[in-house]
C-alpha cells in the first residue's frame, strides 16, 4: 500500500516523519480532512485560515490541502 506524509503547515508546523499507509489519493485525502477535524477539535487554537494538512504521496508530491478552519 502507498505510503502518505501529513504535515501541518501555517502558523505551527509539524512534519510528518512516519506516515501513513493508504489505499490511494482518495482515501488519502480524506483521512487528511479527517485530521484536520481533530487536530481543530482537540486543540481549537489551532482554527486558522492559514493553517493546512498538506498530504503528500510517496514520490513527495503535495496531493491535497485540508484546512483547519470552518467553511
Amino acid at each position: 500500500m502507498p505510503q502518505y506524509r501529513f504535515d501541518l503547515i501555517g502558523e505551527l508546523a509539524a512534519r510528518d516523519i512516519t506516515g501513513h499507509e493508504c489505499m490511494n489519493d482518495t482515501e488519502a485525502r480524506r483521512d487528511g480532512d479527517l485530521l484536520a477535524h481533530r487536530l481543530v477539535s482537540e486543540k481549537p487554537s489551532l482554527l486558522s485560515d492559514r493553517n493546512f494538512i498538506i498530504v503528500r504521496n510517496d514520490k513527495g508530491d503535495e496531493i491535497y490541502r485540508a484546512p483547519l478552519a470552518l467553511h
